[in-house]
């Protein structure tokens, strides 16, 4: 990757990939103690959640987006949740185990949010499940 004034651009296409307001913006809302370091974890897995929303409703979305995460955060084997938007939204959410995952995903309180997201807040949506056997991270 090559670093130009407007942000960071890939090599292949010229575009940018992250500009200099979303990394400052990354920068002022996490600190390094703040990021999940789950090595002692692994293997884990990751559920990757990748969405373009409506511009609909934006006062509900945020508050069923909270209740999901801190409804995340009581469930078996939920290690952990990190999250961006900018155009296209990506949650991540980390795992211990792919039935924690199904468990989370039939959640009652949590069909009702993937229902009403279908409905009313997102374009499009896709979900992957990994899993994680290595990491590494960098911070200056």
């Amino acid at each position: 990757m090559g670093r130009s004034g407007e942000g960071i651009e890939c090599c292949s296409s010229k575009k940018t990939l992250v500009n200099d307001k979303s990394l400052e913006q990354f920068t002022k809302r996490y600190t390094p103690s703040q990021v999940i370091d789950m090595k002692k974890e692994l293997p884990y897995y990751a559920v990757i959640f990748t969405s373009i929303r409506t511009k609909k409703n934006e006062k509900e979305y945020g508050s069923m987006a909270t209740l999901m995460e801190q409804l995340a955060k009581e469930q078996s084997g939920y290690l952990g949740m990190e999250s961006a938007r900018d155009k296209v939204g990506i949650t991540v959410s980390y795992w211990k185990t792919k039935e924690d995952i199904a468990q989370w995903k039939n959640q009652i309180d949590h069909q009702l949010a993937q229902k009403l997201g279908k409905e009313k807040w997102y374009e499009w949506y896709k979900t992957c499940i990994c899993l994680v056997e290595r990491e590494y991270e960098f911070f200056k």
